[in-house]
């Protein structure tokens, strides 16, 4: 549940547009701000994620139904891209949604600091950047990159 303190900023700048962005949840480990103006949501305060998913268990348990959740946004982006163009997911847990790209001819790439997932996408035959995502240098250019259930 969300709390309110009198010492929190009600406002920040929008990282995306420099507009004032503003206060729009709250709890004891982030700060959730909305811009009044391109509709931005960004995170203030997060703590990086060490380790494991605490959720890695129930994307194993469900994973039927993520493929089909994730075969509809892979039909919708392949609509936008060239056969062969190169993707890189941000938090591709065990790989599902890369391999569905990489069945469709497409050079993937998946960052995921979660030892098991990490596994489980190479055993898929993914390529897995084991390191926080802020911490990489890239060489590599991608088409695409995806942030799904990552930012929040």
């Amino acid at each position: 549940m969300f709390s309110s303190r009198k010492s929190i900023e009600l406002f920040k700048v929008c990282i995306i547009c420099k507009s004032k962005a503003y206060l729009f949840a709250k709890d004891n480990n982030f700060e959730i701000y909305k811009c009044s103006v391109c509709g931005f949501g960004f995170t203030n305060n997060l703590k990086e994620q060490v380790g494991d998913y605490h959720r890695d268990i129930e994307y194993f348990q469900e994973e039927e139904l993520f493929e089909n959740i994730f075969l509809k946004r892979v039909k919708i982006i392949s609509r936008y891209i060239k056969p062969a163009s190169k993707v890189l997911e941000v938090g591709c847990s065990n790989g599902l949604m890369l391999s569905l790209f990489k069945k469709r001819g497409y050079q993937v790439v998946g960052i995921e600091v979660s030892s098991y997932a990490s596994e489980l996408a190479e055993k898929r035959g993914i390529r897995v950047i084991k390191k926080p995502f802020e911490k990489i240098i890239f060489s590599e250019k991608f088409d695409v990159i995806i942030f799904n259930h990552t930012l929040e």
